[in-house]
């Protein structure tokens, strides 16, 4: 199986309570790839901050969390959902306490919340779940859903923990055509899915995934980030992760609208012109299924150019600065 089929980004930043305390971010991401079966996942976990070790945990979680469904995907799948659920935390846990052991620590001292989800090249996919944040799936076709939710039925502090016995948790395991999946800590859930709703963001990021390489989805979370930051004032730690379905790549661009996919390839001088926008994206999207370039040629004729002469300067117009990038005869999306 080639890794190629999915792609995976996962990103944290420290919110500004923990940086003016001097404190590391206690969220922890991760992905894992298992060559044998062809299958992704990604992992997020939030550590407690009223817990002295919770980083510890949190880093533990996520790592024994991706690595498990990813390799024991199909084991995972054929068991009960109970059976499922405890070999999954079971497999967290285990590694937790030996940490504690080792290090003189209580198990508690280690609390964390735990997001994971795992998909397989034949649609199948597991998501578990345990404590607060939220999972997101997107499909072309459906948009935007939630997978699962943390429902706070007492303070909108006071959440569960992977390590508790007994805590409540979350586990799906479907066969559909998803495009992506989601994953976000509460720094960021009540402002990206509050009950009931995925807002725009959600959705374009999900997009974004498709369009933009992992450095640049990484600078697009920091952005996104930057923006609840200023907006809110919001000061906790910020996680996220992706998951997508590469060979979902054509349907997703042709479910985004012309400002949306020119506004996450950031052209700047997108026009207002209806017939204009579905040229650039026209272009953008054929250049961006043909990794090798298009002939200076075959986009002579796309864009109605009597000469090839004048397809350089006509290109420079419609996408200025370091966008395109011009080799022996044909043009590459830089």
């Amino acid at each position: 199986m080639k890794q190629s089929l999915f792609g995976a980004c996962v990103y944290k930043e420290t919110g500004k309570k923990h940086i003016n305390a001097n404190k590391e971010c206690e969220d922890s991401v991760a992905k894992s790839f298992c060559s044998n079966n062809g299958v992704m996942s990604i992992a997020l976990s939030d550590g407690a901050g009223s817990y002295e070790h919770s980083l510890a945990g949190s880093s533990i979680a996520v790592e024994y969390a991706s690595k498990t469904l990813s390799s024991e995907f199909d084991a995972i799948w054929s068991m009960e959902e109970e059976e499922a659920a405890t070999y999954i935390i079971e497999k967290v846990c285990l590694p937790m306490e030996r940490a504690a052991k080792a290090n003189g620590w209580t198990n508690e001292s280690m609390c964390a919340t735990l997001l994971c989800v795992a998909k397989h090249p034949d649609e199948r996919f597991i998501a578990f779940h345990v404590g607060d944040g939220v999972i997101v799936s997107y499909s072309p076709s459906e948009g935007c859903s939630v997978v699962s939710q943390y429902e706070h039925k007492l303070a909108s502090n006071v959440t569960t923990f992977v390590n508790t016995p007994g805590t409540p948790y979350n586990i799906i395991r479907k066969r559909e055509s998803v495009a992506s999946f989601f994953l976000s800590s509460d720094g960021a859930e009540p402002y990206l899915v509050p009950p009931g709703k995925v807002t725009e963001p959600v959705l374009l990021l999900q997009q974004a995934a498709f369009v933009l390489s992992e450095r640049e989805l990484e600078e697009y979370m920091s952005l996104l980030i930057n923006s609840i930051q200023k907006e809110t004032h919001e000061d906790d730690d910020f996680s996220f992760a992706l998951l997508s379905d590469f060979r979902k790549t054509r349907i997703v661009f042709d479910d985004m609208t012309e400002p949306q996919l020119c506004q996450l390839m950031d052209i700047k001088s997108f026009p207002q012109n209806r017939k204009r926008q579905k040229m650039y994206a026209f272009i953008v999207r054929e250049l961006h299924f043909h990794p090798q370039g298009l002939s200076t040629r075959q986009l002579t004729k796309m864009l109605y150019l009597h000469r090839e002469s004048r397809l350089k300067k006509k290109l420079d117009i419609m996408f200025p600065g370091e966008y395109l990038e011009y080799t022996k005869r044909r043009v590459f999306i830089r």
